[in-house]
């Protein structure tokens, strides 16, 4: 096994000496997370439990002097930690969010239904209702893109380079990534419902309708139906509704879509929309719509 104490100074010199040369301004602190990090990811799973309180340490002071994400890093850092999701190696996202009564029914649903930690899926639904409010769009909305497409997997990637919790086909929206130091971010998961919540906000604007937006969103736009996956959407928005308001949940009842011939890519047949301006779209008749 490698000394650990070697492999933290090698770590932390990597990383400070990114710092000190000023690459953060062109280097993201993911990115230089991601190459530190290479360097331990090879080292025995005891040793990066060792070494990996002295690895957050260094993010949090490149954070301190450079401006940069202090969550974001973290979360980089220990998706890149993280071995076949093996529990005892997961960095800590931070402390708990405050989460209200309706919040806290969410996460813990959430958590018993895919399976995940209920310490991920309390920040999944912080994160959801942030980006939400930030945006005026429903959260429980996003929470349900992110069940039918990944069901809360951070790290899903498809065979068509759709990426992260809502699926985002990362290289048709490069930049929407640069706030966040670009595509390496996607797999994060505050970056990752940024975009993907923005990329179907536009759809829903331009569109009129949650419907045409989610239609939009699977790639489905020019076609004359999307095999069922807006249903699916609003199905399991109207579970999570329930869950949150302590309600009884819905039993699935709509029958499945026809398939549809040479499905395209999530979010990949249509280009990406300019941000919102101009007056909010009409809600569709029968359904809410997330607001804008």
């Amino acid at each position: 096994m490698r000394n650990p104490r070697m492999v933290a100074i090698v770590f932390e010199s990597m990383v400070r000496t990114i710092g000190a040369a000023k690459f953060v301004r062109f280097v993201s602190l993911p990115v230089a997370a991601l190459i530190a990090v290479s360097v331990i990811a090879t080292a025995e799973a005891p040793l990066l439990v060792q070494v990996r309180d002295q690895a957050l340490q260094t993010l949090d002071d490149i954070s301190e002097v450079s401006g940069v994400n202090q969550l974001l890093g973290r979360e980089h850092l220990r998706s890149q930690l993280e071995l076949k999701n093996d529990p005892e190696l997961m960095l800590e996202f931070g402390p708990a969010p405050k989460l209200n009564q309706e919040q806290m029914n969410l996460a813990k649903y959430i958590a018993k239904t895919y399976r995940i930690s209920f310490e991920r899926t309390q920040h999944y639904v912080n994160f959801a209702y942030q980006v939400a409010k930030e945006k005026r769009m429903d959260p429980v909305l996003l929470l349900a893109v992110m069940a039918v497409e990944s069901s809360f997997n951070s790290q899903a990637e498809s065979n068509k380079g759709a990426q992260g919790l809502m699926q985002v086909l990362t290289r048709v929206h490069v930049e929407k990534f640069a706030p966040f130091g670009g595509p390496i971010a996607a797999f994060e998961p505050l970056p990752n419902i940024h975009v993907g919540a923005r990329i179907l906000r536009d759809y829903i604007a331009r569109d009129g309708s949650v419907e045409q937006g989610l239609k939009a969103y699977v790639g489905a736009a020019l076609m004359t139906q999307d095999s069922g996956y807006g249903s699916k959407v609003l199905f399991e928005r109207e579970r999570l509704q329930a869950v949150a308001a302590g309600k009884p949940i819905p039993v699935m009842t709509m029958p499945s879509a026809p398939a549809v011939k040479s499905e395209p890519a999530a979010n990949s047949d249509v280009e990406p929309v300019p941000a919102l301006i101009g007056p909010e779209p009409k809600p569709a008749e029968g359904r809410d719509s997330a607001s804008l």
